[in-house]
């Protein structure tokens, strides 16, 4: 298959900022991808000859809380794996800085989609609210 994995730090996202806004922005029509990457603490990727064809993104105050954020692969690379190494690359990553938490939300009338992080470790949280403010 050939696909190498990397982690960008946000000392490293210049080098790799323009191809990821492009990759998000062919699943997120939003103006709002070049600041959503730039406001990442990290970035996941999954590159198939340089070329992304998988991301994910974390943002976190590294300490007792991050946050999984648009867990994307091309639709020609799924169902190989490349979605649950981004995922445990992300968990890895919260271990290593000693963060408690890694959180994300996902539709719950999603089953594949729930079933998919439960797989991953992930727990549902019972008795919790999720909450936004309007915006």
């Amino acid at each position: 298959m050939n696909i190498s994995y990397k982690a960008i730090e946000k000392s490293s996202l210049p080098h790799f900022e323009a191809a990821l806004i492009s990759f998000y922005n062919r699943y997120f029509p939003e103006k709002s991808n070049k600041l959503a990457v730039e406001n990442s603490s990290v970035c996941f990727v999954a590159l198939k000859k340089n070329e992304i064809i998988g991301a994910c993104r974390i943002i976190t105050d590294y300490s007792r809380y991050a946050l999984l954020l648009d867990l994307i692969v091309r639709k020609s690379e799924r169902r190989k794996g490349i979605g649950s190494h981004l995922t445990k690359l992300a968990c890895r990553y919260c271990q290593k800085k000693k963060i408690k938490k890694l959180i994300l939300t996902t539709d719950p009338r999603s089953n594949w989609l729930t079933s998919f992080y439960t797989k991953s470790g992930f727990k549902i949280i019972k008795n919790q609210s999720l909450m936004q403010f309007p915006g």
